[in-house]
């Protein structure tokens, strides 16, 4: 949004929550006591926040309300369904402004995207659950949308800034939990959190970090910290997890054109998962036949 548009909505959301507010605070003060309707409150206000801000902050608090939803935290409870709050929001707002600035196009992640939301409604059609399978599918859909909007429009304009603040940001996180896992507190809670956030974000974004041109130091710094983040995704034992660590660097490797940096990856992992301590039987249960 623009600074004005942003002060308009500032000015119309105060002229019309405070008169509210008074009113329920006279008629209704029992709401005031209550910690439900005091997080709604806040949670109102910081969605509101967030919109008026979209483009600096938005992308930020949708992170980190995944993140607090796969960590153990005290409410992480309440992060399971306030994420796809932010997420509906997110991905609402960034289509309307996409639209109004008519700064979108067709391309191949729409297409790619528009496939893989009617497999997953063809999936969620023929399952025991389809209610639950249905769900997760328009979720999916929520994802791809915002990933087409509300992140093009967090980067737009300032990508330097964008992409040099997400790798540092990768790496505090990965060093975090790294930390946590080295002193047996296993903050993700479940291993396929673990796994996610590790193949999907850790992994590639380092990896992309270390191709960099930048001083040794810092050069090592980020190579250590993407061993330690392939090495978690390992330790989460999540397949999923290190499919997409596979194939996103995989796929940053091609389009980089760092053929031989490829190879020599996959022969290292050939040769650990040759290794009795690495094997795929001792840390995956392999059904015995009938």
């Amino acid at each position: 949004m623009t600074d004005r548009t942003s002060k308009v909505a500032l000015v119309v959301a105060a002229a019309v929550g405070l008169p509210l507010v008074a009113y329920f605070a006279y008629a209704r003060p029992g709401y005031f006591t209550s910690p439900t309707y005091l997080g709604m409150v806040v949670l109102i206000e910081c969605l509101i926040v967030a919109i008026c801000l979209y483009r600096r902050v938005f992308f930020v608090l949708l992170v980190l309300s995944f993140l607090f939803a796969g960590a153990i935290l005290p409410l992480g409870g309440m992060w399971n369904s306030v994420r796809w709050v932010f997420l509906g929001t997110g991905a609402l707002v960034g289509a309307v402004i996409m639209l109004k600035e008519q700064g979108h196009h067709f391309g191949l992640f729409h297409i790619m995207a528009t496939f893989a939301v009617l497999a997953a409604l063809v999936s969620a059609a023929v399952s025991r659950y389809p209610t639950f399978a249905l769900m997760k599918a328009f979720s999916l859909f929520l994802l791809f949308v915002y990933a087409g909007t509300g992140v093009r429009l967090a980067a737009k304009g300032r990508e330097s800034r964008f992409f040099t603040g997400l790798l540092l940001a990768c790496e505090v996180f990965v060093a975090a939990i790294g930390i946590f896992y080295f002193f047996g507190s296993e903050v993700m809670g479940n291993p396929n959190s673990l796994g996610a956030v590790m193949g999907v974000v850790g992994a590639p974004i380092l990896l992309w970090g270390t191709l960099l041109d930048d001083n040794d130091f810092v050069l090592r710094r980020r190579q250590i910290l993407f061993a330690i983040a392939v090495y978690l995704a390992f330790h989460s034992q999540a397949r999923a997890g290190l499919a997409a660590a596979f194939v996103s660097c995989g796929l940053l490797c091609v389009a980089l054109r760092r053929y031989k940096l490829m190879g020599q990856a996959i022969i290292i992992i050939l040769i650990l998962l040759a290794h009795p301590p690495f094997s795929i039987q001792r840390h995956f249960r392999v059904p015995s036949p009938v």
